[in-house]
């Protein structure tokens, strides 16, 4: 990694590699202290000589993230992760979002007009990208919407006869999006009606899907990027992008993924499955998500009581939309507590208490990453240094044995 950072940021290797720090000055760094509570206090000079000191956060202001697991090995227990250093990969992938979003990624790629995180799992990416927008892009950030795309109920949609993780029933095999593509042609028009008739502005006045495929949208004719939160097969995130290319045809419809689950093989099947996923997502659960499981029920409830073109758009498509849940009387406020760490997240990426893990090549400036850090005293060498300096870049990342802040 930090070779990579090197090779990315165009940084001479450097020649005085001992422990001395006395070239290194922090009068352009602000002044950052830790957490009050924590018994090892240091001066600004101390935590730019030696950065390893500053990215600590309190584990009692994360709860529920310090509880992120990582799967070793198939079928084994969610081992418990650093919390700095899974901090520190929320940040990085949410910047890498943000930059595809904005069109300012290394890729070189366009701006997005629209964004739109599929529930019931990418509603809390939504949250982060607003909270880091500013940190990380220079452009306006672009309107989004939710919308509940699982590939379930749509492998159900084109008669898949499916278990509800994916699986064939007589074969056992996980269901793929060019099996589902297969026969996604037969789907009726009023499918892509459904979808499209939730963004016309003022709703609609009938249900007719010719009417509705003709009538203009804001999304026609604009880039627009689906958001999953996670991916295993890529079945989810396709689907997604297939019915917004049907139902917009003139819209450019790409797709991302917010997590990378790292990847464990099955022992039993070969078979490559998630070693990890978001803290917020539990498939046992919807609690967290901020939205709760599609409801065709609830709204025509909502119609029923108010007969808006608004709401007989949200009937008319409501196979596509999570049933609003009230945060605040959610069991145990999951959502509210989750969005409340994304906060303290962000106060700690700005007062220098969270080191952002590399960019993913291609994704945020690799650049801009690293002057920040070289800006809090963060050094890039070889990771094959002979006695690199303890603010190598690398050295602050292998540092990282345990999730104990008071070092």
């Amino acid at each position: 990694m930090a070779q990579e950072a090197i090779a990315a940021h165009e940084i001479a290797e450097v020649t005085d590699t001992s422990e001395s720090t006395a070239a290194i000055t922090p009068e352009s760094v602000p002044r950052a202290p830790r957490f009050p509570e924590d018994p090892c206090q240091y001066t600004e000079a101390e935590l730019f000589a030696d950065p390893a000191l500053r990215y600590h956060v309190n584990p009692a202001d994360f709860p529920i993230f310090a509880s992120q697991g990582e799967m070793q090995y198939y079928g084994g227990p969610l081992e418990a992760q650093n919390l700095d250093k899974t901090l520190g990969r929320y940040v990085k992938n949410t910047a890498d979002l943000i930059s595809v979003i904005a069109g300012e990624s290394e890729a070189k790629k366009p701006a997005f007009d629209h964004v739109v995180y599929l529930d019931k799992s990418a509603r809390p990416v939504s949250w982060l990208v607003d909270l880091f927008w500013d940190d990380f892009a220079e452009h306006s950030k672009p309107e989004h919407s939710y919308c509940a795309i699982d590939r379930y109920a749509w492998f159900k949609a084109v008669d898949l006869d499916v278990t509800e993780d994916g699986r064939f029933k007589d074969t056992q095999e996980r269901a793929t999006f060019e099996d589902f593509k297969r026969y996604a042609d037969q789907l009726p028009a009023e499918t892509f009606a459904q979808l499209r008739a939730l963004y016309i502005p003022d709703g609609i006045e009938d249900e007719d899907p010719t009417k509705i495929i003709n009538t203009p949208t804001p999304l026609d004719g604009k880039r627009v990027l689906i958001v999953d939160e996670v991916s295993r097969t890529g079945a989810t995130r396709d689907i997604s992008q297939y019915l917004f290319q049907r139902a917009f045809p003139d819209a450019v419809v790409e797709a991302e993924t917010f997590w990378d689950p790292s990847i464990v093989i099955s022992e039993k099947t070969g078979e490559h499955e998630m070693g990890s996923s978001p803290v917020w997502y539990d498939p046992k659960t919807e609690y967290g998500r901020g939205i709760g499981s599609v409801s065709p029920q609830y709204f025509e409830e909502l119609y029923q009581s108010e007969p808006t073109p608004i709401n007989r758009a949200k009937k008319f498509g409501a196979i596509l939309l999570g049933r609003p849940i009230n945060l605040e009387t959610e069991p145990g406020q999951r959502s509210l507590r989750i969005r409340e760490e994304m906060q303290k997240m962000h106060d700690e990426y700005c007062a220098h208490h969270i080191l952002p893990l590399y960019p993913r090549t291609g994704y945020y400036d690799s650049d801009k990453w690293a002057d920040r850090l070289e800006a809090e005293g963060v050094v890039f060498v070889p990771r094959d240094t002979k006695n690199a300096p303890k603010n190598a870049f690398f050295r602050i990342i292998d540092g990282r044995k345990d999730s104990n802040p008071y070092r």
